[in-house]
């Protein structure tokens, strides 16, 4: 069974420091039909690029597009690339999807 959410509940998801409780995420904003956020992977020159699965409507995505992607990035002369082709991780959908997608952006 695919967890529908809405975009608080999955902002609320993403990492904070655990002792100040400051976000460790930024809005991205919206692409490719859902909302996007950064995580700073700090002291390097890499990122964690999460596509969120929530639409202009605020919810996730119905069954059929049933998972939160991410994937790293690094920079480059200028420019924000894939650290290798093909590296795009997701997390299903489905209850526990926040533990889940921790635990993936932490590694």
């Amino acid at each position: 069974m695919i967890d529908r959410f809405d975009k608080e509940r999955f902002e609320a998801a993403l990492p904070v420091n655990k002792k100040t409780g400051e976000q460790l995420w930024e809005y991205a904003g919206f692409t490719g039909g859902e909302h996007v956020y950064i995580v700073p992977v700090v002291g390097t020159n890499k990122r964690i690029v999460v596509r969120s699965s929530v639409g202009r409507d605020g919810l996730s995505a119905e069954a059929g597009a049933d998972s939160i992607r991410h994937w790293v990035e690094y920079h480059w002369k200028g420019t924000w690339r894939p650290l290798s082709k093909g590296d795009k991780s997701w997390t299903t959908r489905v209850p526990g999807w926040e533990k889940r997608m921790a635990n993936a952006l932490r590694k």
